[in-house]
């Protein structure tokens, strides 16, 4: 009897045992698992970056060359500035030796040449100032010269773009003002990752604060700028159905592009890599794509007991989907939302191996890990 008893006692505590790992295996999921088959669009691949930033650029160029075509403008004169470096070339005529000066117009907006001493340069075209020079050396100090004026170095109009472009900070222009899509190419374009919608941010005087800004004096004190900001759409101006946003970006005006705020949903269980994604922004992303982004399902899957989870504020949804019959086209696949989470479980004889294996910590034998 001792000997039937202890033999009852063993296979009622081998069945303790069994009924333990069965019950731990029914609710155990192993979000970690990663082997098996896959599913992976050759579509879904991550871009290669420096690919897509030369694409950015090449499109952002092509806009830019579609929108001087279309809308056609006069290229104004540039305007020097404090700052700039300007070569002076003056061919006094007769035998002697031309003279070739570099000079830098000076805080207060002049340049320095020798004979006629200090003049204003800032807010004055380069073929101003030559008019200028040449009436000052003829006739007092050279008969029928000729003065040449370019501007060798561009240091008074910086434009500052930020953000999630390919160098940001200042950029100095060679222009009186450009166009926003110029600047943004100028800094290397917008990057992976950046929002659609480019904030420009600028100084707007009134008149009166103008006149006061340039040294005449007023009674009282000076109204402080206004600080103005405009927003601009990218997508827009690539796409030329909006040239109109293609705004101008004058001297000290601050360019930003923002990272987009990104759009994510969850795939945890049976796939090769659960974890978070980001949607999309150009297109709709169903089910079987947000699977595929997830490395696919694994060869334990079990596909037709799919499981969304979407909050909708009020309350939890639970959709239960067949991802085989999305993939055969006789279900339809549902658009993923952002926040949503995608489970994707397996069969129960599969929970209760995991569940075995994590009891008795045999994962790392089966699994390496």
């Amino acid at each position: 009897m001792t000997e039937e008893a202890n033999v009852k006692r063993a296979l009622l505590a081998l069945l303790t045992c069994l009924l333990i790992v069965g019950s731990l295996g029914c609710s155990y999921t192993d979000f970690r698992r990663a082997y098996g088959s896959i599913y992976v669009p050759e579509s879904e691949f991550p871009p290669d970056p420096m690919k897509d930033i030369e694409e950015r650029q090449a499109a952002m160029a092509a806009a830019l060359a579609r929108w001087r075509a279309e809308w056609a403008y006069e290229e104004e004169p540039y305007e020097v500035g404090a700052g700039d470096v300007l070569q002076v070339r003056v061919f006094p005529g007769g035998h002697m030796a031309a003279q070739v000066l570099n000079v830098i117009v000076d805080e207060d907006g002049a340049i320095a040449l020798p004979l006629i001493g200090r003049l204003i340069a800032e807010g004055r075209t380069l073929a101003e100032i030559e008019d200028q020079v040449t009436e000052l050396y003829e006739p007092a100090y050279y008969r029928d010269p000729v003065v040449s004026i370019a501007v060798s170095q561009f240091r008074s109009k910086p434009v500052y773009v930020t953000g999630a472009v390919g160098h940001p900070g200042m950029q100095m222009i060679s222009k009186n003002r450009i166009p926003i899509l110029e600047a943004l190419l100028i800094a290397g374009a917008t990057q992976l990752g950046a929002a659609d919608e480019v904030l420009v941010t600028r100084e707007s005087r009134s008149k009166e604060a103008e006149v006061e800004a340039i040294g005449h004096p007023k009674s009282g004190a000076a109204e402080p700028p206004r600080v103005e900001s405009v927003r601009v759409s990218i997508t827009g101006l690539m796409e030329g159905t909006e040239p109109e946003q293609n705004i101008w970006v004058n001297a000290d005006d601050i360019v930003h592009v923002p990272l987009e705020v990104a759009k994510t949903f969850t795939v945890v269980g049976y796939v090769r890599g659960p974890g978070l994604y980001p949607i999309p922004r150009d297109r709709e992303l169903g089910i079987m794509d947000a699977v595929a982004l997830a490395g696919g399902p694994t060869g334990d899957a079990r596909t037709e007991h799919t499981i969304l989870l979407r909050d909708t504020g009020a309350g939890s949804q639970v959709f239960t989907i067949d991802l085989t019959r999305v993939a055969n086209a006789e279900d339809p696949d549902l658009q993923v939302l952002p926040n949503d989470t995608i489970i994707v479980t397996t069969t129960w004889p599969i929970r209760v191996l995991d569940g075995f294996l994590s009891a008795f910590r045999f994962r790392q034998f089966f699994y390496g890990y």
